[in-house]
C-alpha cells in the first residue's frame, strides 16, 4: 500500500487566526496590534523570526510551559470541517488502497498544536518547542523545506535519518501541502517544484493566497473550508484519485 502525505502549516491554515493570541488573552493583553507590531520590530533586529515572537511572548509574561500550552491549545478555533476532514480523506484514500499520513510544519508553538483538537490525527508535528523557557527546537520559514525532506525519507518513523542514502517513505509527488502566506513560500515552492500539489488557503481575505497563485507558487488558492463538498474538499479528493 502506497503512503501519501498531507503537510500543513498551522496558524491561519488549520487554525483560525494566530494561536499564540490565546496566551496573550490569558495574560489580560487585548491590544494585539501593538503586540504583533512589537514582534515585527523585533524581527528586524533578530536573524530568526521565530525567536523574535517567542522573546516577545516571554517579555509579556506569557506562560510558555508545555503543560500550559497544551491546556490553551484545547481552546484553538479550527476552520469549518475540522477535524472531520482528516477522517474523511483517510477513508477516501483507503478506498483507493492508499495510506494517508498528516504532518504539521509550523513556526508556531508545539505545545499549542499538541493540545489542539486535531492532535490525535497527526503523524508528526514540527514546531517550536521550549524546555524550562529555553528553545530546544525552532522552526522558521526556510527550515520547513528540511522537514519536508524528513517526511520524504521517513525520518519521523525512526528507521532512517535525513542523511540515509536512497531512503524514501513518501515521494514529493505524493504530498499535498497547505499554507496561507509568505512564511510558507519556501515549503510551497520546494514542494511544487518537486511534484507536490500545493494549496494556498485563506479565511476572509484572499489577496495573499491569490498572489501566491498568480505568481505560480501554488496550484490552488482556495477558501479554508474543510467541510465535505467544499471546493477544497473536492480538490483534495480529486488529487487523491490521481495518485
Amino acid at each position: 500500500m502506497k503512503t501519501i502525505g498531507f503537510v500543513y502549516d498551522a496558524d491561519k491554515t488549520l487554525f483560525v487566526g494566530d494561536a499564540p493570541n490565546l496566551l496573550l488573552y490569558q495574560q489580560g493583553i487585548t491590544d494585539l496590534n501593538t503586540f504583533w507590531g512589537n514582534v515585527d520590530q523585533q524581527r528586524k533586529n533578530d536573524e530568526c523570526p521565530s525567536l523574535a515572537y517567542i522573546k516577545c511572548l516571554l517579555d509579556a509574561g506569557c506562560d510558555l510551559s508545555y503543560d500550559n500550552l497544551k491546556l490553551m491549545g484545547a481552546e484553538i478555533k479550527m476552520f469549518p470541517g475540522l477535524p472531520d476532514f482528516f477522517d474523511r480523506v483517510n477513508h477516501h484514500a483507503a478506498q483507493r488502497n492508499l495510506s494517508a499520513e498528516h504532518y504539521i510544519i509550523s513556526a508556531g508553538l508545539k505545545g499549542l498544536i499538541d493540545g489542539s483538537p486535531i492532535a490525535d490525527r497527526l503523524t508528526k508535528v514540527y514546531a517550536c518547542h521550549l524546555d524550562n523557557g529555553w528553545p530546544i527546537n525552532i522552526v522558521n520559514d526556510t527550515m520547513k523545506t528540511g522537514h519536508l525532506a524528513d517526511i520524504y525519507k521517513g525520518v519521523p518513523h525512526g528507521r532512517v535519518t535525513r542523511n540515509t542514502k536512497g531512503a524514501r517513505h513518501i515521494a514529493y509527488h505524493d504530498m499535498l501541502i497547505f499554507g496561507d502566506g509568505m512564511t510558507d513560500v519556501p515549503m510551497l515552492v520546494f514542494g511544487k517544484n518537486n511534484g507536490a500539489q500545493c494549496f494556498a488557503v485563506y479565511d476572509a481575505n484572499d489577496s495573499q493566497a491569490q498572489q501566491l497563485y498568480n505568481e505560480g507558487r501554488v496550484h490552488h488558492a482556495v477558501k479554508a473550508d474543510y467541510r465535505e463538498g467544499s471546493t477544497l474538499d473536492l480538490l483534495v479528493k480529486q488529487r487523491i484519485d490521481q495518485l
